[in-house]
């Protein structure tokens, strides 16, 4: 606590609008926007995994938080600007352990310089966002970081030891319904349940897409351009109007299984469609010939 109100204590405004706006490169919305982005525009392989890993990550951190219950920051002397304050336990911070997740995992993946420093800049600044706003303690934030860190290196070890292990499609398809269901046995919350529905969709959706030979490569920046808006409206839209027809619970799980089908396959046979995508080969394959995701 002394900490933080060291640190508030440099506070004014400009610097309270700095990591307001900063804290929200760990929001949903940011990875709404950049997930997709990766499994469309960059790498439909390496955007797959990277969202089950940080579904992943993001479910721990729940399981994590309702087991241990430890409390946010309060007390005299420590201000949370208006914005900023987050209901919920502390322990571990949600914004560090997803921030290290995604950018810890990419910069093992390409190895470049820049991104190095680009993911290690917005980590770091994303953690010094929940200190400064006085929503976490230090503790949070640390701990948030040691196990998203430590779950890239678990899932790395796990992708290099399967790897050229192939599964059947049917087992693929099971797993991918099963395992996200098992997973609301261990933990039921409103965002667990919208969890399991977007890994389901997005689980079952790459694997038709797989089958289907849709391999995301485009030419041209403007048309990457126009896939990226094409497919983000999209899934906004579906996720929009599907909100009034499925109440809270189960029925959230089919809303965002549909959301997630939308990301992972509908968008891109609406990018095959337009012209805005190469197709790799016809016809439905029997076994994927890529090793599993």
């Amino acid at each position: 606590m002394d900490f933080l109100i060291w640190l508030q204590g440099f506070g004014n405004p400009v610097f309270d609008a700095f990591f307001l706006a900063v804290t929200r490169l760990g929001n949903e919305g940011f990875y709404l926007i950049l997930l997709p982005f990766i499994y469309w525009n960059v790498d439909r392989r390496l955007g797959y995994r990277l969202t089950v890993l940080f579904l992943a990550s993001i479910f721990t951190n729940f399981i994590l938080k309702d087991a241990l219950r430890l409390p946010r920051p309060e007390g005299p002397g420590l201000r949370v600007p208006e914005g900023a304050f987050t209901p919920g336990y502390g322990f571990p911070s949600g914004h560090a352990q997803g921030n290290m997740t995604v950018w810890a995992y990419l910069i093992l993946r390409f190895r470049q310089r820049w991104l190095m420093w680009l993911g290690l800049g917005i980590v770091g600044l994303v953690s010094l966002s929940r200190l400064y706003l006085g929503v976490h303690y230090p503790i949070d934030v640390l701990g948030g970081l040691v196990i998203g860190l430590a779950l890239v290196l678990l899932f790395s070890k796990a992708e290099t030891l399967l790897e050229g292990y192939d599964l059947p499609v049917r087992v693929r398809f099971a797993l991918a319904i099963v395992l996200p269901l098992a997973a609301l046995l261990i933990h039921r919350s409103p965002d667990a349940f919208r969890l399991s529905g977007v890994l389901m969709g997005l689980s079952v959706g790459y694997i038709v897409h797989e089958q289907m030979g849709l391999t995301g490569q485009t030419q041209g920046l403007w048309r990457q351009m126009m896939k990226f808006i094409l497919g983000l409206g999209l899934a906004l839209i579906v996720r929009l109007v599907t909100s009034p027809f499925f109440p809270e619970g189960l029925g959230q799980v089919v809303r965002y299984l549909i959301v997630g089908l939308v990301i992972s396959l509908a968008a891109p046979i609406l990018f095959r469609a337009l012209g805005l995508e190469e197709r790799e080969r016809g016809g439905w394959r029997e076994a994927s010939s890529r090793p599993p995701s």
